[in-house]
């Protein structure tokens, strides 16, 4: 079974420069968990530019199948 790793990336309050805003460590489990994570760092802690990075860790069939309809 294919597991997901959500990491978001963003510029800190008083930074121009992108870093890792939160890794693995916190244990986000769905995609709409992220979202409001991202929320959470706009809003409350002054955050901007954030974005979230999903790893799939399994197999890797399935990352293969999802770009091999993609080339021509």
């Amino acid at each position: 079974m294919n597991r997901k790793e959500y990491i978001i990336w963003g510029k800190a309050p008083c930074s121009d420069d992108e870093t890792l805003l939160v890794s693995e460590k916190a244990e986000i489990v769905t995609r709409a968990h992220a979202d409001r994570v991202v929320e959470l760092l706009t809003e409350v802690h002054g955050c901007r530019d954030c974005r979230v990075s999903v790893f799939i860790h399994g197999s890797g069939a399935e990352v293969i199948n999802m770009f091999r309809s993609a080339v021509a």
